[in-house]
C-alpha cells in the first residue's frame, strides 16, 4: 500500500504519527484477520511525504473489508495540535487473490465449454461448497459482466445464464474460503 502524509501543526517537528491496515474476512459474523501492516511515521517537512506499507498476510482467504487506522501525536511527549492528513491511498504491487491449489482446481468443473447457448453448469460433487461460492464474470477487456451472491444451500452443481451476453471469451472466478477458482468461458 502507498500514500502520502504530512503531519501539522506547532509542534509537528518533534511529533510522530502512525497507521496500521488490516485486511480481514467476515464469514457467519465472525471475523477473521488476513494481513495487516503497520508502521510508525517520521515528521514531514512541508509538502506531503510518500509513505509505504508492506502487507503480511497470515492466510490465503480473499480478504472482504479493509480498515486504516490513523494517530497522530504518537511521540514521548505528545505535541498539541498535530494533525496526521492522508492522500491519495492506494493498493499496488501483486494482488490480493490467492488461487487455489491444484487439487481443488481440479475438483471444478464448468460445461459445456465452448457453450453455444451461453449456458453453462458448475460442478463440483465432492466438494459443493467450491460451486457455490460468490462468483464473477469478466469480459475479455477485464470488465465485470455478471456478480452473484454464494448459493444458501450447497449442491454441487450450478447453472449459469450468459445467453444475454455477445458471443466471446469471459472468465470466470469462483472465490472459495480456499482460495480463487478461476475458468476462462468461451460463448460461440
Amino acid at each position: 500500500m502507498q500514500f502520502y502524509y504530512k503531519l501539522t501543526g506547532p509542534g509537528a517537528a518533534t511529533d510522530q504519527a502512525a497507521i496500521q491496515v488490516v485486511l480481514t474476512r467476515s464469514v457467519n459474523g465472525t471475523s477473521t484477520l488476513i494481513g495487516e501492516a503497520d508502521a510508525t511515521l517520521a515528521p514531514t517537512t512541508g509538502g506531503y511525504t510518500l509513505g509505504t506499507l508492506t502487507l503480511n498476510y497470515s492466510s490465503s482467504a480473499l480478504p472482504d473489508s479493509v480498515t486504516i487506522y490513523a494517530a497522530s501525536g504518537n511521540a514521548q511527549t505528545i505535541q498539541a495540535g498535530t494533525a496526521l492528513q492522508l492522500d491519495d491511498i492506494s493498493f499496488i504491487g501483486t494482488g490480493l487473490a490467492v488461487r487455489a491449489d491444484a487439487g481443488l482446481q481440479a475438483q471444478l468443473t464448468v460445461s459445456p465449454n465452448p457453450s453455444p447457448s451461453g449456458r453453462f453448469v458448475i460442478s463440483s460433487p465432492s466438494e459443493p461448497a467450491l460451486a457455490a461460492a460468490p462468483l464473477t464474470v469478466l469480459d475479455a477487456l477485464g470488465r465485470e459482466v455478471l456478480r452473484q451472491t454464494p448459493q444458501a444451500v450447497p449442491t454441487g452443481t450450478r447453472e449459469l445464464d450468459l445467453s444475454n451476453l455477445p458471443l466471446g471469451i469471459y472468465l470466470l472466478r469462483l472465490d472459495s474460503k480456499q482460495g480463487a477458482l478461476v475458468r476462462q468461458l468461451v460463448v460461440k
